[in-house]
């Protein structure tokens, strides 16, 4: 069994141990993508917004398909909430969808622009819908902390 540590800036802690069917490739190697600012509904209403999602997707396809990562993590602004019109799990799930193709786990950190207006839903809602996916290892912390988890990954060889 190996650790993966993952060192952030605490304010408070959480830790949060997280059971998943992780696993080193044959070669020892474990490998995280990371995507972030994203901003997933910015501009939904001109032209260039909704296409910038369209080649977001794209990218995210492409960097999965080429590179198999073992674990995505996002790391904030995926969704520039207070610019949506609509509900957020939409694009959300626009979001995560190169991840549910690829069968890929993932976990999620939000950033500033990640928290929606009153008016189109919560981060509690938002994270909510990302934990109702079964490849999200995203955790719910305490308010007002960072919740740091714990991922253990097991040789598979």
């Amino acid at each position: 069994m190996h650790w993966i540590a993952v060192s952030l800036p605490i304010i408070a802690v959480h830790l949060s141990l997280v059971y998943a069917d992780l696993f080193f490739s044959s070669d020892g190697t474990f490998k995280i993508a990371q995507f972030a600012d994203l901003h997933f509904g910015e501009a939904e209403n001109t032209l260039w917004g909704p296409q910038q999602d369209v080649n977001s997707t794209r990218v995210m396809d492409r960097v999965l398909s080429w590179e198999k990562p073992s674990f995505v993590v996002y790391t904030g602004d995926q969704v520039t909430g207070e610019n949506i019109n609509s509900n957020a799990t939409g694009y959300w799930a626009r979001l995560v969808s190169p991840c549910v193709t690829s069968k890929t786990p993932w976990a999620t950190v939000f950033g500033n622009h990640d928290d929606l207006s009153y008016s189109h839903g919560t981060r509690k809602e938002l994270l909510a819908f990302d934990t109702s996916y079964n490849l999200s290892l995203s955790r719910f912390g305490p308010v007002s902390s960072f919740c740091v988890c714990i991922i253990i990954c097991y040789n598979k060889f």
